[in-house]
């Protein structure tokens, strides 16, 4: 049955046999991370007993990514040069975040910076993030001008995920 115990489950990825002891199937050949809730109802003719089951499957990419450092702030000292002109800083992966790729199947998707806190959207333009392709892969790059006076700091989050897992890190 469905989710809400009333309509029929239409769903392919979940069955239940049609002989006793009824055993439940699950289809493994579907979208990593894909998550079914459906409904069994099971009487004996005096008796009518239903119960919600969540099915759930596992991404390949969880327990892949780590922090390097239980340290969630890690300070970003520029070297002044007298540019204006947007230049690499750090790498937003990289220098923050472990990630075993496992053969090439999971490689870090996306990064973003945000505000401090990791909430807000990052709204500054003295600092950036750019996605490269490259032949070594993707890499994600916190740009800023090397012309910041003494004393500048952008405090930001950055965010990084292979698909399966998020990670944070506060920095400045």
């Amino acid at each position: 049955m469905a989710e809400d115990c009333q309509a029929v489950f239409t769903g392919t990825n979940a069955k239940i046999g049609s002989a006793a002891p009824f055993d439940i199937t699950f289809n493994t050949n579907v979208v990593e991370g894909y998550t079914s809730k459906f409904c069994v109802k099971c009487g004996n003719g005096i008796q009518d007993i239903t119960e919600v089951y969540e099915m759930s499957q596992k991404g390949r990419c969880i327990a892949r990514m780590s922090k390097i450092s239980d340290d969630d702030s890690k300070p970003i000292i520029l070297s002044y040069k007298g540019t204006s002109e947007l230049s690499v800083v750090s790498n937003a992966f990289s220098d923050y975040f472990v990630n075993d790729p496992v053969d090439g199947n999971c490689p870090v998707t996306k990064c973003e910076i945000k505000a401090k806190g990791c909430v807000d959207k990052f709204t500054k333009t003295t600092t950036s993030l750019t996605k490269k392709t490259s032949t070594q892969g993707i890499s994600f790059d916190i740009m800023s001008p090397l012309n910041r006076p003494y004393g500048f700091v952008d405090e930001i989050c950055v965010i990084c995920s292979n698909g399966d897992e998020t990670y944070k890190r506060q920095t400045i």
